[in-house]
């Protein structure tokens, strides 16, 4: 039994906010279904899943940071859900995918200037995009047509990041929706700017804008340093009826006044080598690094152990290897040293279910758990540790999930995607994009000579005065 937290009226209130962010709904319309990025969802998935459809976007991902086992935030396309349309970005060709959900037919695509790492974020009749432009689209569910756009950084100046020419602001900070607002970060380097805004979903002017937290002397991690320094985000944004949670990459999450962009707290020295981009509200916590923190103050309030995790009503499913732990909330009487009686928030383990493989990662839908491992999608009834009743091989690592309207998604990092659901009837043959054209055979020669009278034979070349692109 972990001892985490004492109650108070704010804490209270975050639980509301919590549950508000975690509610069930029609569709999976943001990362991980909900503001709270909870993985989890009441809706349960029909008990004879067949494979609809099949789409190979033709590109692997390309992640930003592919050797960090803390930055895992675009392994794969995470896709959402709105009515009977999957929407996804690729961080390998640009683009925002819009599929039928019933035959897997591309509706419409949208190229943006960078890699879209993120997945969409929906509201009414739009979905928000964040790309390595530095731009932040409000883009029609319908059609693709940009609605309004706001670029997060100061200006257009471009640089080499990740082995792509990207803004010097990429928006890193995926969004996430609270009400009629969307958040999102841009700039990724402190010292050049970091940029956290707060929009209005409706028309894209900015609600408030914080600039203020790329450049602050600060503790460092290694005891005994002070530096200017601030908060560098990449991941996927969270938000309750008060705070902005915004994972830091490598580093703890920042968290911020939702309604007016001030900085709460970074507590970057304290918590020296933890950190991630990976986070969930639970609670009146979040969950990072296999760590719960309290939201209000930023205080570690107990470690529970790496794995990726879903947030469940009144409690916590983990992934430990080859099993799922389930853990549930409970309130307990403590006595202090003072002999005062305090009430605390525990999360005890109370069952462990076996799995007959490793889990990449896992949703919640109902009683089920699905699972994403290696070349495989599983599903079994999680609290009747019933056996594996569903299992469908598929090529590469499940790393992202999304279920809604009778429809399951998979995503894998070979940069397909698969949707299954209950419905009986033909199947579509699996469909791949259509392959770029050919290079120009000219443009090709007049390449190589150039390389060979350059004696560069790797690098960056800058072409000017050709108007065609095909050099």
């Amino acid at each position: 039994m972990m001892n985490l937290s004492l109650f108070s009226p704010r804490r209270l209130a975050l639980l509301l906010s919590i549950a508000a962010a975690s509610a069930p709904a029609a569709d999976w319309p943001t990362y991980r279904g909900d503001a709270a990025r909870s993985g989890y969802t009441a809706e349960t998935i029909p008990n004879q899943l067949r494979q609809r459809w099949q789409f190979d976007t033709g590109h692997a991902t390309k992640p930003a940071w592919p050797t960090s086992d803390r930055m895992e935030f675009d392994l794969a396309f995470q896709p959402i859900i709105v009515g009977d349309v999957v929407l996804f970005g690729s961080s390998a060709d640009d683009q925002v995918y819009a599929m039928d959900g019933k035959t897997g037919a591309v509706r419409w695509r949208f190229f943006t200037g960078g890699p879209v790492r993120f997945a969409p974020a929906a509201w009414q009749d739009r979905v928000f995009v964040v790309s390595d432009d530095g731009y932040l689209y409000a883009l029609s569910v319908v059609d693709g047509h940009v609605i309004w756009k706001h670029q997060g950084g100061p200006g257009p100046e471009k640089v080499i990041g990740n082995e792509r020419l990207i803004s010097h602001w990429p928006a890193r900070g995926g969004p996430v929706v609270w009400e009629d607002a969307v958040y999102y970060t841009a700039g990724i380097w402190p010292s050049d700017g970091v940029f956290v805004h707060a929009l209005d979903a409706a028309t894209g002017k900015p609600r408030w804008s914080n600039s203020e937290t790329g450049r602050m002397k600060m503790n460092q991690p290694h005891g005994g340093a002070e530096a200017v320094s601030g908060v560098a985000p990449q991941g996927y944004l969270l938000a309750n009826a008060d705070a902005l949670i915004v994972p830091t990459g490598r580093a703890v999450p920042a968290v911020f006044e939702r309604m007016d962009g001030s900085l709460r707290y970074y507590q970057l020295q304290k918590n020296q080598q933890r950190g991630g981009t990976s986070t969930f509200l639970t609670d009146a916590f979040f969950m990072n690094s296999g760590c719960l923190f309290d939201v209000p103050t930023g205080e570690l309030a107990s470690q529970q152990g790496m794995g990726c995790a879903v947030a469940i009503p009144g409690g916590v499913v983990r992934a430990d290897g080859r099993s799922l732990i389930i853990s549930k909330w409970k309130d307990v009487e403590k006595i202090d040293r003072k002999g005062q009686t305090q009430k605390l928030r525990t999360l005890e383990q109370e069952k462990l279910v076996p799995l007959d493989g490793e889990v990449r990662s896992f949703i919640i839908t109902g009683s089920e758990a699905v699972i994403g491992g290696d070349g495989q999608i599983s599903a079994i009834d999680y609290n009747g540790q019933r056996t594996q009743w569903w299992k469908q091989s598929v090529e590469g690592r499940v790393l992202g999930l999304a279920a809604a309207n009778g429809m399951l998604v998979a995503t894998t990092d070979r940069g397909i995607v698969y949707l299954f659901d209950g419905v009986p009837g033909p199947r579509p043959e699996p469909q791949v994009a259509a392959a770029p054209p050919p290079p120009d055979a000219k443009a090709d020669a007049e390449a190589q000579k150039i390389l060979a009278a350059s004696g560069i034979a790797a690098g960056y070349a800058v072409v000017l005065g050709d108007a065609s692109g095909a050099l």
